[in-house]
């Protein structure tokens, strides 16, 4: 058995639907990195990403190589404050300690620790080979070492301007970082149902997330529990078998770390897929049967469900009388 928690999975179904640029603030408890006994299948995910799409998966903009730098290394020391026992670090001497796998970052070279990793061995072992021949050891090391994906947002001299720096970005919700870097947040989300209302508030949002810490989750149906969704390396299968047990429950939980010394924060992307069946009980079925009865065209566009939503509310309305006669 893990000694790492198991994964505790947001269920951010609100009634009605709505397009909301929603951030909640943080409380003592939140922490920006979540870590669970589900970082092993996580990480072999981002480390088949890195291998084999890094283009599709490490997108960096290096203009300002020495800021970029220093802003993953104020992540990596936000990282070990929020577990002090897995993770050490000395960003003075640019040293970070992963003891879950076993491994050191030190002057961008990564070497092994003497002590044996805390997590799976082979899977340990893959990790470190990897990394100790990575063309990007800090940014590699960064993001083996969390479940989440990380976005670097810069603050342009102009007013309310920002852009994506960095996209370490292995496990997207049907989109591709390739594609978003360099774009502000307007652009990046212009493919978003009525995206047109997030962009209205994009000056506004700039204004705090620069400065203060905050926490937005979001969800969708999808037809299979694979945790990369870049529509530029995986073909989503269609909605066709719409039965609850085909479906999928996908969720994110997103943070924002302010970083206004540098004029950047760091935006965290946790993903979860979890079959709906796992996460339904009745007072979940009825809140997700009458949110999506609430879409409107648009956002049963976006979320890819036209032609079967109201099968999949059918269904719902006789949960959970049809899982027992199943």
């Amino acid at each position: 058995m893990s000694f790492l928690a198991h994964p505790v999975l947001p269920f951010p179904v609100d009634v009605p639907t709505r397009v909301r640029a929603d951030i909640y603030k943080f409380i003592s408890a939140d922490k920006h990195f979540i870590v669970d006994d589900d970082l092993p299948r996580y990480s072999y995910a981002v480390l088949q990403a890195l291998t084999q799409h890094p283009a599709h998966s490490r997108c960096l903009i290096k203009d300002d190589a020495n800021g970029l730098e220093a802003t993953l290394w104020h992540v990596l020391c936000m990282l070990t404050q929020e577990y002090p026992t897995w993770f050490e670090i000395q960003p003075d001497t640019h040293m970070f300690k992963n003891h879950l796998w076993g491994f050191q970052l030190v002057n961008n070279e990564v070497t092994r620790l003497a002590k044996p990793p805390l997590l799976d061995n082979s899977l340990a072992e893959e990790v470190i080979r990897y990394l100790e021949h990575s063309p990007s050891p800090l940014t590699d090391a960064l993001r083996l070492s969390v479940q989440e994906d990380i976005a670097i947002i810069q603050r342009q001299p102009e007013p309310a301007k920002d852009q994506a720096e960095a996209l370490l970005v292995c496990l997207p919700s049907g989109w591709d970082p390739a594609e978003k870097l360099g774009q502000d947040f307007s652009a990046i989300h212009r493919p978003v149902a009525h995206g047109d209302r997030l962009a209205k508030s994009h000056a506004n949002l700039n204004k705090v997330l620069f400065d203060k810490p905050f926490k937005r989750f979001v969800w969708s149906l999808v037809s299979d529990d694979v945790l990369c969704h870049n529509p530029s390396l995986h073909t989503q299968p269609e909605l066709g078998e719409v039965g609850l047990e085909h479906l999928f429950f996908r969720s994110e939980r997103q943070t924002f770390i302010p970083l206004p010394q540098l004029n950047r924060y760091a935006f965290t992307i946790r993903v979860y897929s979890t079959p709906l069946l796992e996460v339904l009980d009745s007072e979940r079925a009825e809140r997700l049967e009458q949110a999506l009865a609430s879409m409107t065209p648009a956002h049963l566009a976006y979320k890819n469900l036209t032609h079967t939503r109201d099968e999949i509310i059918r269904q719902l309305q006789t949960y959970p009388l049809n899982q027992a006669s199943a």
